[in-house]
């Protein structure tokens, strides 16, 4: 049933989007209200679990130890920067759970520059 209502709640989004692009970022992020963002944490989280089974290394980067209403705050409070909004919400984990594991705020601007950088194309 879980796994019903998050492929409802991913086919909604994507009908929303543009077909020009499907990034997913602060911008698309801040359109949704918070029971959406849930859901999309739910259904991100899931995928990473599926990958996590084929030894992705990307789910390394992200922490399992926080509610998905905390972490949607979080990625409210990251997004809140306007500088942000480019970046993607899975890039937007990575950051955050960097913080998290204990990187300097100086190591943290860095990453928001090069993933910034990354996403403007420059």
């Amino acid at each position: 049933m879980r796994t019903l209502l998050l492929v409802v709640m991913v086919s909604i989004i994507l009908v929303a989007v543009p077909m020009e692009s499907y990034t997913f970022d602060g911008t698309r992020w801040k359109l949704m209200e918070s029971n959406e963002k849930i859901a999309y944490l739910l259904g991100f989280y899931d995928g990473l679990i599926s990958q996590r089974q084929y030894g992705s290394e990307y789910t390394e980067y992200i922490t399992w130890k926080m509610s998905y209403v905390d972490m949607a705050r979080e990625i409210d409070k990251f997004y809140a920067d306007y500088k942000n909004l480019n970046i993607e919400v899975g890039d937007a984990l990575i950051i955050f759970n960097a913080g998290i594991r204990g990187l300097s705020d100086r190591e943290l601007e860095e990453m928001k520059r090069l993933f910034r950088q990354l996403r403007s194309g420059k």
